[in-house]
């Protein structure tokens, strides 16, 4: 096995509960390959140990079925799939199969013997529909592997030239994301007319299903894939990324306010390092992205602006803003600033 694989994939799974063939499924490699390296490394017992733990939680909880394995309906399901009508499709093509009353377990190993036929390598299990338990295990715990496989593949098609209908770039998903970028319908307001079915990923799905693991907020989805990409440079360039960086933010909530008035603020003391009272008294309309004052439409990080909270949360009043941002904010700034203001009346 590839060292970086077996370390982002089996390490990091290893006490999950996840079972020989999910951890396989991460690698590409078969269950008993997984367990020989289980063994070679002298992990088996830790393996094995939270395996148990997850059973004896499922067995409490009364979802043993769900893990109950049968070799003769797996090898079903795959003379199904390779006899299917759509077994030559590729993945830009919209596949129509159903695999209701498969656990997860089975339809897991199906695809596994399917990669090895050489069919269908790009295929995961929220590819077929009735796919049981696929974002979320049966003890309520979310399938982080296949989430972040769902949400990689998204942004593999956000990121497709505009001319191709994606966004071009991660700055351009930033500003442009929406629910209808993971499966949403569009309806209008009025007429409740679909002016748009949504956006589908491979094989013709829709991951509208995932976003209220992410509080049904697109920009929470997206934070998520930016920070847990493949790519570690891609992942460690996002870790300061949050919803107000997003242009369709729809409640500026006080928390999510002082954190981007902080960001604000830090390009503010940066060019009036030596001067809090002068640096405050120069703050203005341009410093929130408002093109009318001169302001930069990309002022803070990743390419966005906080625009939509000087008008909507704040009626463009800068004296309120300074207000709030005095009263709330932990940077050192506002104490100096208060107490150079407290001297001043004095």
């Amino acid at each position: 096995m590839n060292e970086d694989v077996e370390i982002t994939a089996i390490d990091s799974n290893l006490n999950s509960g996840m079972t020989l063939m999910e951890l396989g499924f991460l690698v590409g490699k078969g269950p008993r390959e997984v367990k020989d390296y289980l063994k070679k490394t002298e992990r088996l017992d830790s393996w094995s140990a939270a395996w148990a733990r997850e059973y004896k939680r499922l067995v409490d909880l009364k979802v043993r079925r769900f893990y109950r394995f049968s070799d003769a309906r797996v090898t079903g399901l795959v003379e199904k799939l390779e006899h299917h009508p759509y077994s030559e499709i590729t993945k830009d093509d919209k596949l129509d199969f159903s695999v209701k009353g498969y656990s997860y377990d089975e339809v897991l190993h199906a695809l596994c013997r399917l990669h090895r036929l050489g069919m269908h390598y790009d295929m995961r299990p929220y590819h077929l529909k009735g796919t049981s338990h696929v974002w979320k295990r049966p003890n309520g715990i979310r399938r982080d592997e296949m989430v972040n496989s769902a949400l990689q593949e998204l942004v593999g098609i956000l990121l497709l030239p505009e001319d191709h209908g994606g966004y071009g770039s991660r700055e351009g998903i930033i500003v442009n994301i929406t629910a209808a970028d993971f499966g949403k319908p569009v309806i209008h307001p009025k007429t409740k007319a679909v002016l748009h079915e949504g956006r589908r990923v491979h094989y013709g799905r829709s991951l509208e299903v995932i976003l209220p693991l992410f509080d049904n907020s697109p920009a929470n989805a997206i934070i998520h894939a930016f920070q847990n990409d493949p790519d570690d440079i891609v992942a460690c360039f996002y870790q300061s990324l949050r919803p107000y960086h997003f242009h369709n933010v729809r409640r500026w909530t006080d928390d999510l306010t002082i954190a981007a008035l902080d960001e604000v603020m830090e390009i503010v003391f940066a060019e009036q390092p030596h001067d809090v009272v002068a640096a405050l008294a120069g703050i203005s309309a341009k410093h929130f992205g408002c093109t009318r004052y001169g302001g930069d439409p990309k002022m803070i990080r990743y390419g966005a602006n906080l625009k939509s909270m000087f008008e909507r949360k704040f009626r463009r009043s800068m004296p309120q803003v300074l207000d709030f941002w005095l009263n709330n904010t932990t940077m050192y700034q506002a104490e100096v600033y208060k107490r150079a203001k407290k001297n001043h009346l004095n």
